[in-house]
């Protein structure tokens, strides 16, 4: 499955992942993203949020309320 969602960097260490905003840093020579009380890997995040973020997106662009910028 192929989910496309914009990751733009915010500033040191935090990222718009879609709508959200994330904490991502590399430990141990892999990247991971800040969940909850600690971290996971970014291939675990994107294989648990992608999707409803992407979902999100989605009716976001449908309503008109979607604006990257």
């Amino acid at each position: 499955m192929e989910v496309n969602v914009p990751i733009r960097r915010e500033e040191p260490g935090f990222y718009m992942f879609g709508t959200r905003k994330i904490y991502a840093k590399v430990m141990n020579n892999k990247l991971v993203v800040r969940v909850g009380g600690g971290f996971m890997s970014f291939q675990d995040f994107i294989n648990n949020y992608a999707l409803a973020e992407q979902k999100r997106i989605n009716e976001l662009i449908a309503s008109g309320d979607w604006d990257m910028e």
